[in-house]
C-alpha cells in the first residue's frame, strides 16, 4: 500500500499542539518501518524541504516537496495525487465551518 501524508504540520521549527502530534507520528512511523517495510511505502508531502530534525528518508519513507502557499492541499497536492497511484492520503488539516 502506498500511503501519502501531508507532513506540513510537522515541518515547522516551533512545534506546538497538532505540530507536535504530526512530528511524533512521522517519527514513530519511521521507527516502525521494519514491521511494515515489505507491505507499505510512505510518501510525506511538504511545501518546503524537510527540516534537519525530520526523520531521514529510506527506501520506504520518502519526502516529496511540492512548492506552494495558501490552499496548498487543494491547489498543489490534490492535482498531483490524481496522476499517481496512491492508496491513502492522510492530512492533519482541520476544516472549520461556520453556520449562522
Amino acid at each position: 500500500m502506498i500511503i501519502g501524508i501531508d507532513g506540513n504540520e510537522a515541518n515547522i521549527k516551533n512545534r506546538v499542539g497538532v505540530n507536535t502530534y504530526a512530528f511524533e507520528l512521522l517519527k514513530n512511523l519511521h521507527k516502525l518501518q521494519d514491521e511494515w517495510k515489505n507491505k507499505h511505502k510512505l510518501i510525506v508531502y511538504l511545501k518546503e524541504m524537510p527540516l534537519p530534525d525530520m526523520p531521514e528518508e529510506t527506501a520506504n519513507f520518502k519526502y516529496k516537496v511540492i512548492p506552494g502557499q495558501g490552499m496548498w492541499i487543494i491547489t498543489k497536492l490534490m492535482s498531483r495525487l490524481i496522476s499517481i497511484e496512491i492508496d491513502l492520503i492522510f492530512s492533519f488539516l482541520q476544516v472549520t465551518t461556520y453556520h449562522q
